[in-house]
Parts: C-alpha cells; sequence; structure tokens
C-alpha cells in the first residue's frame, strides 16, 4: 500500500490535532512557558496517543464494521467526537482540576509534592 499526500495529511492531523486541541483548551485555565516547536509535536502526539487508546474500542469498531462505506455521516460524526470533542473536554476539565489543586492535594497525601503549574513571573 502506496501512502499518498492526502493519508499522511489524515495520519497527521488524527495524531497532532487532538493533543493541539487539548493543550489549547488546558491553556485557557492554565498558562503556560513558551516551548519549542519539536517539544510541542512530541507534546500533542503523546496526548493523542493517549486520546486514541482510551477511544481505541470505538475506533476498532468503526472500522470492524466498515461504517465509513455504509454510514459516512456517523463515522464523520464519531470521529469529529474522537478528534475534537473529547480532547476539548479533557482539557476543560484537566484545567478545571488544575485550578482547584485536586492532583496537587492528592499527591501531597501520599508524601510526593509538586511544581505549581502557572510559571513565575520571572
Amino acid at each position: 500500500m502506496e501512502l499518498t499526500s492526502l493519508d499522511a495529511v489524515l495520519y497527521g492531523s488524527t495524531f497532532l490535532v487532538p493533543g493541539c486541541v487539548f493543550y489549547s483548551a488546558l491553556a485557557v485555565a492554565i498558562p503556560k512557558r513558551e516551548q519549542t516547536p519539536e517539544l510541542s509535536l512530541l507534546r500533542f502526539f503523546t496526548v493523542s496517543c493517549v486520546n486514541h487508546a482510551v477511544w481505541s474500542w470505538l475506533i476498532y469498531l468503526i472500522l470492524a464494521t466498515q461504517l465509513p462505506v455504509h454510514h459516512p455521516f456517523i463515522s464523520g460524526f464519531l470521529w469529529f467526537g474522537i478528534v475534537m470533542v473529547s480532547p476539548l473536554a479533557g482539557g476543560i476539565a484537566c484545567g478545571l482540576l488544575a485550578q482547584k489543586d485536586v492532583l496537587s492535594r492528592g499527591l501531597r497525601l501520599v508524601g510526593i509534592t509538586a511544581i505549581h503549574p502557572i510559571p513565575t513571573s520571572w
């Protein structure tokens, strides 16, 4: 199977867009320091892989039942949910949890001190 430029765009967007959406939603709640483009791409890819792992059961069902062939509208709707809505909801949820300091309090219970996510003014 030969990889076309359209395939490359689809694979790239599938494995980078969810991470970008997640971090964009998270940045609304928690300001972040500027990062190098390489580190940003790596973070986007990592979050996208976690997102796909969470939704792997649905991705399997979409592909195994040939849903894109028989019901392209439903398939597109599900892919939109996986690639856009799920990371958006996850980024908002993580931002709210960070603002409420939930993770840091949980880590302190087990004796771990977390670094505060908001950058200093220097």
